[in-house]
């Protein structure tokens, strides 16, 4: 681990490289997508984002910005050079491919919200969760650069659109980045108005636990949730060292107040990208070693410290069970981003009364974009 620098970079990286590069309209929305030409992948071509506003719309009408941070896991360069997992998520991403993130779920019920929400969906081609800010990459030629682009992304947009408030909204990696990005803005003094935080958090107590188990459980078959030794420094060797510490993890960020954004933590009971309910050794932050699922481990500390918040700060813990159909997902409970499929909600946790899952999720959205001055 390595300290935080002393003098942080700017708040976000100049905009020169920004281009718009084509728009399109369709389904009542105007799409207009970009390339930051300062920001390169990992593997081939640049960064780029979307924004979609409304047709119809007011344009000297400001709006809130619903930025959304799409999932594919980390990657990182062995010492040969390679790509892993895969160049796969480290390459130049398509309008159709960001268009496809603002269809549907949570921002489908988003688009259709009389607060006029402009969207915005952000390319990960760093495949950095969000954590690079123009930070050298081990064993690649090229900087990591999806922290920088996002910031610089939504620069862009409250410069070139009349924007008030923005919401982060992430899935997956997206979810981790949320905590990046919005722990950035903070301290920054640009603090987003609230975070939606769905499927994934740094728990390191639990991918330690993961990894002692092995890379096979003891009937043979594979550990999904392990993580090989040159991955787990790999990876964080490519994040600005504001994330290199042990502070970078959602519950510690929460509780000690670096971090005091309102959070919507979303999981599902038995996330299948957690390795469900698999029964493991989990040590808690109190010390204590209880056996427990493996996504319940996962979550158990945010759980535990938004549960303690103070109410003022508006914080959720929000366990839904959204079932995944199909012979390949045995257990109940096990979507992976909940928030962005329209999936039947069968059961919530004890407290969260929401049958649609999503409508609870944007009431409190939107609930705190009303409270922004």
């Amino acid at each position: 681990m390595v300290a935080s620098s002393c003098t942080p970079p700017p708040p976000q990286p100049p905009q020169s490289g920004i281009q718009l590069v084509g728009s399109d309209s369709g389904s009542g929305w105007k799409y207009d997508y970009f390339l930051n030409y300062d920001a390169p992948c990992s593997e081939s071509g640049f960064q780029s984002f979307l924004v979609a506003t409304a047709l119809g719309s007011d344009p000297s009408a400001s709006a809130p910005l619903w930025t959304f941070l799409h999932g594919g896991g980390a990657g990182y360069y062995d010492s040969s050079g390679d790509p892993m997992p895969s160049a796969t998520n480290k390459r130049q991403e398509s309008p159709q491919q960001l268009k496809n993130k603002l269809v549907g779920g949570l921002v489908g019920q988003a688009k259709n919200s009389p607060t006029g929400y402009r969207f915005l969906a952000v390319s990960m081609c760093s495949h950095d969760t969000y954590a690079g800010f123009n930070t050298p990459d081990p064993n690649n030629d090229k900087p990591t650069t999806g922290l920088a682009h996002t910031m610089a992304a939504i620069s862009w947009v409250q410069t070139h659109y009349p924007t008030d408030d923005v919401v982060l909204h992430g899935g997956s990696a997206g979810s981790v980045g949320t905590f990046h990005v919005g722990y950035w803005m903070q301290s920054h003094g640009q603090a987003p108005t609230a975070i939606v935080a769905d499927s994934a958090v740094i728990n390191k107590a639990w991918q330690e636990a993961q990894n002692s188990i092995g890379q096979f459980l003891p009937n043979g078959s594979l550990n999904e949730c392990f993580r090989p030794p040159a991955a787990m420094s790999a990876i964080p060797a490519r994040w600005d060292p504001l994330f290199q510490t042990d502070d970078d993890q959602g519950h510690l960020r929460l509780q000690s107040g670096q971090l005091t954004v309102p959070v919507m933590h979303v999981w599902s009971t038995n996330d299948s990208n957690q390795c469900g309910a698999r029964l493991m050794s989990c040590t808690l932050p109190n010390g204590s070693v209880v056996t427990m699922g493996s996504t319940e481990c996962n979550n158990a500390p945010i759980h535990d410290v938004i549960s303690h918040l103070p109410a003022a700060r508006h914080s959720v813990d929000f366990e839904v069970c959204v079932d995944k159909p199909g012979a390949g997902y045995p257990e109940d409970c096990d979507w992976h981003v909940p928030t962005q499929t329209d999936g039947t909600n069968s059961n919530v946790a004890p407290g969260d009364p929401a049958a649609d899952y999503n409508r609870f999720v944007l009431d409190w959205v939107e609930a705190r974009v009303a409270a922004t001055p």
